[in-house]
């Protein structure tokens, strides 16, 4: 409704056909492996959660340089890499890692060439301020994409004097709704890295 009624807004056109059209098929798509999960990996059901850790910071106060240091123990600690939030089921997880084992030893890995490229592009002229790579440990907050609940929709849609994002512990409602949907991928995370690790998340 506020970016329908945003006539005069140059973004206006490109961004309702996101929100209408390719929002709601990437959610049924998502859906759909998130129910495949269930049928396929069981551990699913059983999964837990034990002992988080959360690190938390002012923006340029060290919390990644944290984050990373601690992920690079990757025996102790579980931890969402940039591009696996984007794909939030098991199941896609693990298909995407099954078509990079294929194109890396028996194609010789010119999939991963062209992405390579492509993070090099997209990433390399801020690398400087945050680095940032589709193979980077980075912080949770890209995964709730899928709800709205992150500050990186506030940058695509003109909305942050309206929706109010940050007051969590207002909005009892949404918030078990919310938390109920984080703790269901980082079960999803949790289990594809083995299952006994520490998640080991940043924001």
């Amino acid at each position: 409704k506020r970016i329908w009624n945003k006539k005069d807004w140059p973004g206006r056109n490109a961004l309702l056909f996101r929100l209408l059209i390719i929002v709601p098929l990437t959610h049924l798509f998502h859906s759909l492996f998130f129910f495949l999960g269930k049928v396929f990996f069981p551990g699913l059901w059983t999964q837990n959660i034990e002992k988080p850790i959360f690190i938390i910071g002012h923006a340029r106060s060290g919390t990644t340089l944290m984050h990373r240091l601690m992920a690079a123990d990757s025996d102790r600690f579980s931890y969402f890499l940039y591009w696996e939030m984007f794909f939030p089921s098991l199941t896609e997880k693990k298909l995407i890692r099954l078509m990079g084992w294929i194109d890396q030893h028996i194609f010789g890995g010119p999939i991963k060439r062209r992405l390579v490229k492509l993070d090099d592009d997209l990433f390399g002229p801020y690398r400087h301020m945050h680095y940032m790579s589709f193979w980077n440990a980075e912080e949770d907050q890209f995964s709730m994409r899928a709800a709205f609940v992150t500050q990186q929709w506030s940058t695509d849609i003109p909305l942050m004097e309206v929706i109010d994002m940050f007051h969590v512990d207002s909005m009892p409602n949404k918030k078990k709704r919310w938390l109920r949907h984080y703790k269901e991928i980082v079960k999803r995370q949790l289990l594809l890295n083995g299952g006994q690790a520490i998640h080991l998340s940043k924001n």
